[in-house]
């Protein structure tokens, strides 16, 4: 008696999940939502839009780093385009210049 009454309990412990959290029971989830978020005013539009619009913060970090990306876009291009010239491997001046070069040899 007791394995029935176990295994019909088990049965139904899914089937009460599912019922009350995927299905939502008895609860309109659609009517509740636009009761309260009144949806159905004269000013739905708006508070629409207000819902939707991101926040002032988050509009300018965005386009912070939208800038920063095409920043790195176009000295990415430059990269891969450059092609030194022998004016441009010449030392200018100061440490730079006065430091001899050394190469050491790369072993295989």
């Amino acid at each position: 008696m007791f394995l029935v009454a176990y295994k019909r309990f088990v049965d139904h412990v899914p089937m009460a999940i599912d019922y009350e959290l995927v299905r939502g029971g008895k609860i309109d989830v659609f009517g509740l939502l636009w009761d309260k978020l009144r949806l159905d005013g004269n000013d739905a539009h708006k508070r629409c839009e207000d819902f939707a619009r991101e926040a002032a913060h988050i509009a300018d970090r965005r386009e912070e780093l939208q800038k920063k990306l095409e920043r790195l876009i176009e000295a990415m291009k430059h990269l891969t385009t450059f092609t030194p010239n022998s004016e441009q491997l010449q030392p200018t001046s100061g440490i730079v210049s006065s430091v001899p070069l050394r190469v050491s040899p790369t072993t295989s």
